[in-house]
């Protein structure tokens, strides 16, 4: 039962093995450069249950030569298809939350991003979040992006949203000019959920 209000982020781990939150707030929290506003996570097992989210927000770095590929506004997950257990959000709710804009080579925008493994997302509430895409040169991957962390990158995952309710998000069109060898990039249209994976065989259960 945990508060975090005003961080320049609020949890990060890497590598540390299994991150549990439950019954906790998260209120406007900022990553200054990449996702995710609340929490980030990268090579583990997540499962946030019965928690707030709200006004959580990445801004990300249009000046850098190297600007942010990471979205997730509330949180951005990355975990390898080695790692067996679904990640888990059940019963939390997300408000406000707006993922970054970034300009060139960069995904941009997600209110909640996750790469490489299971998702599911049990009785949550996502209301009013944003997915933000201000200019030509970005790309915006919906209020929940899951799939490939790059171009070259893959998933061959489930994801599933079961019980939950999106009331009044806000996916808007962006194009990515750039990608790794230099091409131009695929146009995505925002939305709520964007499964971005061709190359799996899964797909999204949605009841």
């Amino acid at each position: 039962q945990s508060t975090f209000t005003m961080n320049d982020g609020a949890i990060s781990t890497k590598g540390a093995g299994p991150l549990k939150v439950s019954d906790s707030t998260f209120d406007n929290n900022t990553a200054a450069f990449s996702g995710g506003g609340a929490i980030r996570s990268e090579d583990g097992y997540l499962k946030v249950t019965d928690s707030l989210f709200q006004n959580n927000t990445v801004l990300g770095n249009k000046l850098s030569a190297h600007p942010s590929n990471m979205g997730g506004g509330a949180i951005w997950h990355a975990a390898s298809i080695g790692d067996h257990e679904p990640s888990l959000l059940k019963g939390n709710t997300f408000l406000g939350d707006q993922g970054a804009t970034t300009t060139g080579m960069t995904d941009v925008g997600e209110g909640y991003c996750s790469s490489y493994k299971e998702l599911d997302t049990a009785s949550s509430t996502f209301a009013c979040l944003e997915a933000a895409a201000d200019d030509s040169d970005c790309i915006n991957k919906g209020v929940i992006s899951y799939g490939k962390g790059t171009r070259a990158q893959r998933c061959l995952c489930d994801t599933e949203y079961s019980c939950s309710s999106f009331v009044d998000n806000l996916g808007v069109n962006g194009y990515d000019r750039m990608v790794p060898d230099g091409a131009l990039g695929d146009y995505f249209m925002g939305g709520v959920i964007v499964w971005d994976d061709a190359d799996s065989d899964a797909t999204p259960n949605i009841h």
